[in-house]
């Protein structure tokens, strides 16, 4: 995996990750990838998982103890456009 932190065309930071295929590989075996927020500065750490569809990647984080129903999550596979 890379990662990388740069300035977008607009001016606003961005924090990026590139894949590999081993990671595909890790995140499909079940073994999410965490990315502590030490690395960048800020005061969140980022966590990479994969399920076959949001459904399913709901139940694994509530088996997980990491959201329970006062947990907001956004579900969506949309795209909304910039304005």
């Amino acid at each position: 995996m890379i990662k990388f932190k740069a300035t977008g065309p607009t001016g606003r930071e961005v924090i990026g990750f590139g894949l590999s295929a081993q990671n595909i590989g890790r995140l499909k075996a079940g073994l999410p990838i965490h990315i502590y927020g030490a690395e960048w500065n800020t005061p969140f750490d980022v966590v990479i998982l994969y399920g076959e569809t949001e459904e399913q990647l709901v139940r694994m984080l509530r088996k997980g103890g990491a959201v329970d129903d006062t947990t907001a999550i956004i579900g969506t596979t949309e795209r909304k456009t910039r304005q």
